[in-house]
């Protein structure tokens, strides 16, 4: 018999946000999940939540790489590239 797996807190809230006083948010790598991920099953199950909304966050433009650098001993085009506009990553 294969292995169960128990429910995920952010699934478990996500189904229950609509009865709840909470705001809850939650950030992954979408770069770094396979499509049989739990967490990629688990984002499927809560798309149908009217309560759940998803926001993708777009990757940094090279001017907004520049932006952040500024007054860092950087190259803003070397770390636009290094990072691919990760804001995670050039803070």
């Amino acid at each position: 018999m294969g292995a169960v797996i128990p429910p995920h807190p952010c699934g478990y809230l996500g189904r229950r946000m609509e009865t709840a006083s909470a705001l809850l948010i939650a950030t992954y790598r979408d770069d770094e999940i396979g499509k049989a991920h739990p967490l990629r099953v688990m984002l499927g199950d809560l798309a149908g939540c009217p309560v759940v909304h998803r926001c993708e966050v777009a990757p940094l433009s090279l001017a907004g790489v520049a932006a952040l650098a500024t007054g860092r001993p950087v190259d803003a085009e070397e770390l636009h590239r290094v990072t691919g506009g990760n804001s995670f990553f050039v803070n």
